[in-house]
């Protein structure tokens, strides 16, 4: 018999730069923030709207919302951009060829069968709460991690930890994708369920792909630091009409986006 679906590969090919753009930060108008970044190392501003994003991102998902709607919205546009920038981050193989050898992530284990019933395991939804939670937290803190570890130029540093924020972002986004999916069926075999936590891990790779179509840009983390990126307008454009998801993006952004 074989094994339940444990891994899962994202492409070294994926996003395709000739169908979207990739997410360019905003012009300074500030002379002095203007100098700044003149004095940075090339490539450390969209590290920085990264490390803010991710903060942005996980308190998006901390913002009390209670419309089934809004829920789902919210893992949805989460589980996108976090996608994205773990292949940007550890398996493009353009910008990370031969760094990498398998460009795995770890699909979320919903279910554990034994050869005695009663002692089978079902993931409950407090426990996917609590995996996303650690996930998008530690996201916020190896992607300030590796911000500074990219400015000062601690090259070996930074690459151990593009790696892990890589893995994590994108475990992070399958598990998103997995919690409609707590509390599964005993009657449902170990096999059937990780094998539909497979089949949303590949949807939500397809989705990733094609996430430039509204607005010509490659979602990514690094835009939820800019309330005029085009992932935050089409959020605040696309969000339920309950407003909770456009609430908790505008709130989360005023909190921790890029210039506050």
């Amino acid at each position: 018999m074989t094994k339940p679906r444990r891994n899962f590969d994202l492409p070294a090919k994926h996003i395709n730069e000739t169908d979207g753009s990739n997410y360019v930060p905003p012009r300074a108008r500030d002379p002095e923030e203007i100098a700044r970044r003149q004095s940075l190392r090339p490539g450390s501003l969209i590290r920085e709207f990264q490390a803010s994003g991710a903060k942005v991102a996980e308190a998006i998902f901390n913002h009390p919302v209670t419309e089934p709607e809004d829920i789902m919205y919210i893992r949805h546009r989460l589980a996108v951009p976090l996608l994205n920038s773990a292949w940007y981050t550890f398996a493009d193989s353009a910008r990370t060829p031969d760094i990498f050898m398998r460009r795995e992530l770890k699909l979320p284990v919903l279910a554990k069968d034994e050869a005695e019933a009663e002692d089978s395991w079902r993931a409950s939804k407090e426990f996917l709460l609590a995996r996303v939670r650690e996930g998008l937290a530690s996201t916020a803190n190896l992607a300030s991690r590796l911000s500074i570890q990219y400015q000062q130029g601690h090259e070996l540093a930074r690459v151990r930890t593009e790696k892990k924020l890589g893995r994590t972002m994108g475990n992070t986004a399958l598990t998103l994708i997995s919690l409609q999916h707590a509390n599964a069926p005993l009657g449902m075999s170990e096999h059937d369920i990780q094998n539909i936590v497979l089949l949303d891990a590949s949807e939500l790779l397809e989705a990733a792909r094609i996430s430039h179509e509204p607005t010509g840009v490659h979602e990514s983390i690094a835009q939820f630091a800019d309330p005029d990126s085009p992932l935050a307008v089409n959020w605040r454009k696309e969000a339920p009409r309950s407003g909770e998801a456009y609430h908790a993006l505008v709130q989360s952004q005023d909190d921790f986006g890029m210039g506050n």
